[in-house]
């Protein structure tokens, strides 16, 4: 299994019954669920991270991984979704993956996003003025071209 796959599979423990009754649950946000029935609310490794975060502020991921219980891996990939940001002070460092240069989340840099627009728009502006418009395809050409009037018949 490749680290990739393992992630993937880490990031996919979220609860599907409440672990105390056995009944549905709901999704709340955040990483946070409730159970229908009786009320209990559950955690998934995101709900944990965002929870320790909230209540302690900015700390390490091996930190917050001792506290929470998730590894270590699934907090760097909350990162690299952007799904938390990391503190200069936290010692947390990402680079970007086209320069290499400190980013506080996702995989690459700002500067590094506005080049990607530049270049896509410069690309669109190129391919409409190297491809001219092709003329619409005409649905109603047959009714021009045969303009005869059809009916439904009621007899059989």
């Amino acid at each position: 299994m490749t680290d990739r796959e393992w992630i993937r599979k880490l990031l996919g423990k979220r609860p599907v019954a409440c672990e105390i009754c056995g009944e549905k649950i709901i999704y709340l946000g955040g990483g946070e669920y409730e159970c229908m029935t009786c009320g209990h609310t559950f955690l998934d490794d995101f709900g944990k991270v965002r929870k320790f975060l909230y209540e302690n502020g900015p700390a390490k991921k091996e930190v917050i991984s001792q506290n929470t219980g998730v590894p270590e891996e699934i907090i760097m990939q909350f990162l690299r979704e952007g799904r938390i940001e990391a503190i200069e002070a936290a010692g947390n460092r990402l680079r970007c993956d086209r320069c290499g240069c400190v980013i506080r989340k996702g995989r690459i840099c700002a500067d590094c996003a506005k080049k990607d627009v530049e270049n896509f728009s410069r690309d669109i502006k190129e391919y409409i003025a190297n491809n001219p418009k092709e003329e619409p395809v005409d649905k109603d050409a047959d009714k021009k071209n045969n303009p005869r009037m059809r009916y439904f018949s009621s007899r059989k």
